[in-house]
């Protein structure tokens, strides 16, 4: 674009409104406008909002790369014209998720490019420039954690335009649109004995809240959101830490529509302050807000609590895919963390069409990899997530590796194998003992209930696995995936699998001695910080990825079964384990097992949760303790999706569908039932068409479009291949 950065001077406002008024000379052919900012902007030509979208243009690493968005306006335009652009901080924000040095900011600013082709085929273009007029608007306050103020019987004030120097790259939109999703209305509305005034909109989400309604001019109406509420039925919001999430709206007299323009909010609850005796539940919407993503898979069962579970799934991808795969969506962070993303890939795009949305991570991800191969423990990083571990920066192998095994598409690994050679050299560069990768800060197995501490919740928050074992276990996996993709490109890979044939020498004479992992048995909360490789993780990342001797797997998985019973069919292992658990277990043919850890009710559990009220899926098995209290509010978000990782479990085996060559062009369906489900229903969405499993108590039914390889494997010893054809089964 060849426009200018424009803000205003004035520092003291977190948003503003360029107006800027045009006359067309003559007939047009069409109009466009080209319009980004370093924060968030809504678009408005002679009153109208050209496209349904919002928190344009996205979040990127902000200091690299800003996404602009073209909009067709011809139809929008007459003789005389205005244009309007509202301005506010967005992903700029000043008040960020906590004080750091080097944290880059830019006031909000605003660039755009108008073009209008005439009907005899001359153009006229209309830049952002220091001449434009910029003014105060009815959001006198707006931030992304604190939330927003709006007073539409402010009058507007003319401020001072400052042009930026601004040294991002400007890039056509790469990821998916950011929309405005389901609408929920309220269940029920209430005041409690506290005098508390609630509404509980039935389902934890991401997104705003809409009032509609005409109250007495003058009249402020506040909210806030909360997750939960405590035992006693009272407002809870401790755990969004500084994020303050209060939205208030001055009424003008008018019915009007109020919904916050430059914030959104994360919750299931809202108190009222002050609440006028006119405002109804009825004048109330909760509006999901969440990237554009096709929904690519279906299930349901004869389980309540299960599909439930699956619900929670759903909201919690949903809830966390906003632009980036943020880590929850009400606390003062918000922040795309690359474990949370990589353990729950293979699940996202099971559920949706992500290839676009994670793509664009991904490249921020490469765009932010230093010389050394760092990869960052937060993506983007705004110079906040510079903490680099073992899990999270092996991203930059785990979630190519899923993208290519859900879409085949091979410009995932051509994008992104440079990427993974020099994090597999950053991690040996950083071994003071050979093929041992070191890290300075660590965060392990994360929440893992095999420590002592996580009971209560207080503490640190680093599982019981030992951090040697997981660094080279890392290592390892991300090689096996290098040499994956090399082959798959006809490139040389002899030389990584060398190398990979040391690690895992040197994986099984650190961790393994006996056919069995070194170190106590790591049962639920019994362990210090990383004391042992006798973990459920440790046994598990040992056999999921062939790390130790084939001679030992048949102690190992003895070993991780009675550890799982020796902790009652409950599982142990916290973020980078659980994904892996009960893939382990059936793998090896524990799929009883399996499913007695996913009927499991006590806590840690999934179906805890549900049972606790769960509607997304929560960052700690024990976010509500038994005894209804909460864990600590430092870190207890309940709309987290990491463990909703199971899902892969649940679709690999209840539904059987397991992908045997990268898109869906080879699978096998095996379902594995289990009379707790009652009946499965799933339908999958590929580039050949939808497959359809059924099973209940009678029969199988199952359909695989033309131009997918299926082996079907039934437990009535039925074993064939199909493609284009519909089955039925007698059970």
């Amino acid at each position: 674009m060849k426009a200018d950065w424009i803000s205003v001077k004035e520092i003291d406002y977190t948003s503003y409104s360029l107006v800027k008024k045009f006359n067309l000379k003559k007939k047009i052919k069409k109009a466009t406008i080209k319009v980004s900012a370093l924060g968030w902007y809504h678009l408005y030509v002679n009153n109208q909002y050209p496209k349904q979208d919002v928190f344009k243009p996205g979040y990127t690493e902000l200091q690299l790369r800003v996404q602009y968005q073209i909009y067709d306006i011809t139809k929008f335009l007459k003789k005389q014209n205005e244009l309007k652009i509202l301005v506010g901080e967005g992903w700029m924000a000043k008040e960020f998720v906590a004080p750091i040095k080097d944290y880059i900011t830019y006031p909000a600013s605003l660039i755009y490019e108008l073009t209008i082709i005439y009907q005899d085929n001359s153009k006229e273009v209309i830049t952002s420039s220091k001449d434009d007029q910029l003014f105060t608007n009815h959001v006198s306050y707006a931030n992304i954690y604190n939330g927003e103020t709006q007073n539409k019987l402010l009058k507007p004030l003319k401020l001072h335009t400052n042009l930026v120097k601004v040294k991002s790259k400007l890039v056509p939109q790469e990821g998916e649109r950011i929309i405005d999703g389901e609408r929920i209305k309220p269940l029920r509305m209430w005041t409690n004995d506290i005098g508390e005034t609630l509404i509980d909109f039935g389902q934890n989400y991401t997104g705003i809240v809409e009032i509609k309604v005409k109250g007495i001019k003058g009249d402020v109406i506040t909210i806030k959101p909360a997750e939960v509420l405590d035992k006693c039925g009272h407002f809870y919001d401790e755990n969004y830490r500084a994020a303050k999430s209060t939205y208030s709206y001055t009424l003008t007299g008018k019915e009007e529509t109020y919904r916050p323009l430059f914030s959104f909010m994360g919750g299931r609850y809202i108190k009222i302050f002050r609440c006028p005796k006119y405002l109804k539940k009825e004048n109330f919407t909760a509006v999901l807000v969440h990237s554009e993503l096709r929904k690519t898979n279906t299930f349901e069962c004869g389980n309540k609590k299960i599909n439930r579970l699956y619900k929670n799934v759903i909201y919690g991808q949903l809830s966390n895919y906003l632009d980036i795969p943020t880590d929850c969506p009400q606390r003062n962070e918000r922040l795309g963390w690359t474990a949370d993303t990589q353990v729950f890939a293979k699940t996202a795009a099971i559920n949706f069409d992500v290839k676009r949305f994670l793509n664009k991570w991904l490249k921020d991800l490469r765009l932010t990899q230093k010389k050394d191969g760092t990869v960052y423990s937060v993506i983007p990083t705004h110079n906040w997530g510079m903490r680099i571990g073992i899990g999270w920066g092996d991203a930059c192998a785990m979630v190519p590796y899923q993208l290519y095994q859900a879409y085949g598409d091979k410009k995932i690994i051509y994008d992104n194998i440079e990427c993974i050679k020099k994090w597999i050299n950053y991690l040996l560069n950083s071994a003071k003992e050979k093929y041992i990768p070191y890290f300075s800060h660590i965060w392990g197995d994360w929440i893992a209930m095999d420590r002592t501490d996580l009971l209560t919740g207080h503490g640190s928050s680093i599982g019981g696995t030992s951090e040697k074992l997981l660094n080279v276990a890392y290592l390892a996996i991300d090689l096996s995936i290098l040499i994956y993709f090399l082959k798959e490109i006809d490139k040389p890979y002899q030389k990584y699998e060398e190398l990979l044939k040391k690690v895992k020498q040197v994986y099984q004479k650190k961790f393994i001695k006996n056919g069995h992992m070194i170190g106590k048995k790591g049962l639920l909360f019994s362990l210090k910080v990383n004391e042992s490789c006798y973990t459920q993780t440790g046994l598990v990342y040992s056999l999921h990825f062939n790390l130790c001797k084939k001679e030992d797997r048949k102690t190992l998985i003895k070993d991780l079964v009675n550890l799982v019973h020796d902790c009652g069919n409950r599982l142990a292992t916290g973020f980078l384990g659980t994904p892996y658990l009960l893939e382990t277990l059936s793998e090896n043919g524990y799929h009883n097992l399996a499913y007695a850890i996913l009927f499991q009710e006590k806590f840690p559990s999934w179906l805890y949760s549900v049972n606790k009220g769960a509607t997304t899926i929560w960052e700690r098995y024990n976010g509500i303790k038994e005894d209804g209290t909460f864990s600590t509010p430092g870190m207890n978000s309940f709309n987290h999706y990491a463990y909703g990782a199971v899902y892969s479990w649940i679709f690999n085996n209840a539904v059987g569908i397991k992908i045997k060559k990268p898109g869906y062009e080879e699978i096998e369906i095996s379902p594995i039932p289990d009379k707790r489900l009652g009946y499965v229903k799933s339908m999958t969405k590929t580039k050949f068409g939808d497959i359809k499993v059924y099973w209940d108590d009678k029969v199988y039914k199952i359909s695989v479009p033309k131009g997918i390889k299926a082996r079907i494997i039934l437990d009535n010893h039925y074993n064939n291949v199909i493609s284009n054809k519909e089955i039925t089964v007698k059970r």
